[in-house]
Parts: structure tokens; sequence; C-alpha cells
């Protein structure tokens, strides 16, 4: 019964990613070693990012879209500068050591003005700008599902497609879709109860 609720579940998964471009013509392997193995060929680790992207952001009550310039280090920092009209500077969000601040120009706004994007959600947009996204290993249940694979650990769920990427991993307290375009990297979902977060590149990272 066990295997068989998850079996439902991977396939619930796969249709809220239903953007993901997947070959329905590759054939599934039921080799776990396999499987990982190719996910792990297929990763590439970026950790740096600076670049253009959108942001559309929904809560239960309200609803936002906008345009940033993310300027992410492999340190911790961060910066999203979001733009306005003619592409000027409205505000800007930096994480460094840990701290969350809003500017604008010169002048320390964060408790002035309320942001769509507070710390947690821009810590979360942090995590998932880094590559590779958290990856499943020999220690996982994996589960064949339509076109893709469930590994499941605990209250983790990995989602990989058939051509071997993480489209999908759910955790208990968040979950973060990966939209591909073949090797390309699209978007970042992130969802927190009714809380969501679309990051669309612009800019595409920059495979090493």
């Amino acid at each position: 019964m066990y295997r068989k609720l998850l079996l439902v579940l991977a396939v619930a998964l796969l249709c809220a990613c239903s953007k993901v471009d997947i070959d329905p013509s590759l054939p599934l392997n039921s080799d776990k070693d396999f499987v990982l193995a190719q996910l792990s060929e297929n990763a590439y680790e970026v950790c740096r990012y600076n670049g253009r992207v959108n942001v559309r952001y929904s809560d239960y009550a309200q609803s936002t879209a906008f345009r940033a310039i993310v300027d992410k280090q492999c340190d911790g920092f961060m910066k999203v500068a979001v733009l306005g009209p003619f592409n000027m500077v409205a505000a800007e969000i930096v994480i460094e050591n840990g701290l969350y601040n809003v500017y604008k120009g010169k002048q320390n706004i964060t408790d002035e003005l309320p942001m769509a994007l507070g710390p947690y959600e821009v810590e979360l947009i942090q995590e998932a700008l880094t590559l590779p996204p958290p990856m499943p290993d020999r220690t996982y249940d994996m589960l064949l599902a339509s076109n893709g694979y469930l590994f499941s650990k605990g209250g983790t769920k990995i989602m990989v497609s058939s051509d071997f990427r993480v489209i999908l991993v759910d955790e208990p307290s968040h979950a973060v879709g990966y939209v591909w375009n073949k090797a390309e990297l699209d978007s970042v979902v992130l969802t927190q109860g009714l809380t969501s977060i679309t990051v669309s590149f612009t800019d595409k990272p920059v495979i090493p």
C-alpha cells in the first residue's frame, strides 16, 4: 500500500512540473546505481550567479512581479537589485554575513519598506541558485514513475526526470522545482504553504 501511495504521489509531482522538457521516448531504468551515476554526470556546480531575472511572488494576500539583477557570490553574499521603470534600481536587497538589509540608494530602509521578499524568501532564492540541487544517494528509496524517478528518504522526496535531471526537491518545510530546457536551467519555483516564488532566468546560469 505504501509503495502504491508513493507512486500516486510521484505522478502528482510530475504533473506539478509539467513544463519540464521531458522526452517521453526515453526508457526508464530500474537500476538505482545506474540512475545515480547518470544524475551525477549531468549535474554541474554553480555557486556564483550574476545576471538578470524575472521574479513572480504570490501569497494569500498579494501577488507581484518585478525584474531584478542578482549578484550571488560563493561566500554567501547576495544582492538583488529590484528594477523599476526604465531599468532604474528601485531598491537593493542585500544578504551579507547572514544579515538582511534593504537599501534605497545609500539609505537603509529595511524597517520602513514592507517587501514581498523577506529574509526567509531571499535565503530560499539564494539556496535555489546554488547548483547542483540536493542530490539523492544510495540511502534513498527509488520508485519508477511516469517519465521519471521518485527518490524518497524520511520526509524528503526528490523527483528526477527521465533524462536524469532533478526537477523537484520536496522538503517538509518547502519545495523547490527546477524547470529545464535540455541542459539549461530556465527557472526555479519555490513554494511554502500558500507562498510561491518563481525566478526565471533572462541570463542563464553559466556552466563552468
